[in-house]
């Protein structure tokens, strides 16, 4: 995956220093906009190199969804209000203006004293993040042309308030006109964002272009439950999980769906890392690493809503066997056990008029009659045990004794005799399967 940063000059050098620590700089390059008719032409000759791209700030990110309404994936870095309080505190502490009187601020155009709601009054009142909120929704639903046409003016406010001595300091969050401001003198501070901002927003670029591919290459979703299902378990597993993709080479966006992890992928990786759908690696791989035990369930879809829900089915599965087995529901919401042992058992949501009519014959489910059928196929004419049942199948003794009951009694399977094991305990059941 490949992400590129549309920057001004004046944070260059502060956006690629802050990837470099956070380890993205090899997936996130930086290029440098100098109008907004730059970045426009900037995103022209660029964007087909690239999977999405970010932009400094909102501006930008308009200005260009205007220009090119099919766009790649884009996010704009956001500056959270935490950047807003440290940098409002420093001024009132440096200068003394516990009024904010001698300050203009361009993100909101508050001129203290001239405002009678200044900010300052909504910081005493506690409900500066309330007005912080309303103010970006405000900036989000200017058209994008008076985005570009306020730049000029937030600029010569600027400098006509500063060289009238009206104010002693500015805040700016256009950083397109912070060289022009400090050039021309101007006390102004700019209110920039930090680490946390933009690995949150890089994260959720990286999560719309996964989304985005998994539309196009054939979803896959796999759901992973920890036992004890703890936050600290899903936690164990999210780190796991990093490692894994890594180790195996697969594209995994994970998100935490708080009683189950949540692993969006595409079926080549399924394929791969099930071993052609015969074994669960993942499985393996999380139980050794994490200490406690997994269910999983694989979910293959057309659809990205097809995959979730195939999922989820086949999480359900897996939960409901003794050992956590993993299942894998495909495309044809064909139930697969990834048990490893040679002996593929899948069910088909399509089933066969023999199977349609065994199941009205007896009232059984089509999907226990194909159970039935998988157990005659693996045993054939071998001498079993309701345990030996549930092996083969993957299920609990519980439910294999129900499942020989109902053969029994539709004629499906004869008990042949009582076998004593050892001289404690009680006799097991041996049967044999009869139907044809």
């Amino acid at each position: 995956m490949k992400i590129a940063l549309l920057s001004t000059s004046y944070l260059e050098s502060f956006y690629k220093k802050e990837l470099k620590e956070l380890d993205l700089a090899d997936i996130i390059d930086v290029y440098v906009y100098y109008t907004y008719e730059h970045v426009v032409d900037l995103y022209r000759q660029i964007s087909e190199q690239y999977d999405g791209i970010l932009a400094g700030g909102t501006a930008p990110m308009r200005i260009i969804q205007k220009s090119y309404p099919k766009h790649k994936p884009m996010r704009n870095i956001e500056c959270g209000i935490s950047n807003f309080y440290r940098e409002i505190t420093r001024v009132i502490f440096e200068y003394q203006d516990f009024t904010l009187q001698y300050g203009y601020f361009d993100f909101c155009d508050v001129m203290c004293p001239d405002n009678a709601k200044s900010l300052i009054e909504k910081m005493k009142q506690g409900k500066f993040e309330e007005w912080f909120e309303k103010n970006q929704e405000f900036i989000n639903q200017v058209p994008p042309n008076e985005i570009w046409d306020s730049l000029e003016t937030k600029r010569n406010k600027h400098i006509e308030l500063w060289k009238s001595g009206t104010v002693k300091y500015t805040l700016s969050r256009r950083s397109l006109i912070v060289p022009d401001l400090l050039k021309a003198g101007v006390n102004c501070r700019f209110v920039n964002c930090n680490q946390d901002d933009i690995l949150k927003s890089s994260e959720l670029l990286m999560h719309d272009i996964t989304i985005q591919n998994l539309k196009k290459n054939r979803p896959a979703v796999i759901d992973i439950k920890p036992y004890p299902n703890t936050e600290e378990n899903r936690q164990k597993i999210q780190k796991c999980l990093m490692s894994y993709s890594k180790k195996y080479l697969c594209d995994f966006l994970q998100e935490d769906q708080d009683d189950f992890i949540q692993v969006f992928t595409n079926h080549h990786s399924v394929e791969k890392l099930t071993c052609d759908f015969q074994t669960c690696t993942l499985k393996t791989y999380l139980e050794e690493k994490c200490d406690f035990r997994v269910s999983i369930g694989y979910g293959l879809g057309e659809s990205l809503q097809d995959a979730v829900s195939n999922s989820l089915y086949a999480l359900k599965e897996s939960m409901n066997t003794v050992d956590y087995n993993s299942y894998l529901i495909n495309v044809k919401k064909n139930k697969i056990g990834l048990f490893g042992d040679g002996r593929l058992v899948a069910f088909s949501s399509d089933v066969s008029p023999q199977i349609l009519n065994l199941a009205e014959e007896t009232g059984l489910s089509t999907l226990t009659i194909q159970k039935i059928l998988k157990a005659k196929e693996i045993l054939g004419d071998t001498d079993f045990t309701s345990q030996d049942l549930a092996d083969i199948l993957h299920i609990t003794l519980r439910s294999a004794n129900r499942m020989l009951d109902n053969m029994v009694r539709y004629h499906m399977a004869a008990l042949l005799y009582h076998r004593q094991k050892g001289t404690k305990g009680r006799p097991q059941k041996v049967y044999r399967i009869i139907h044809e």
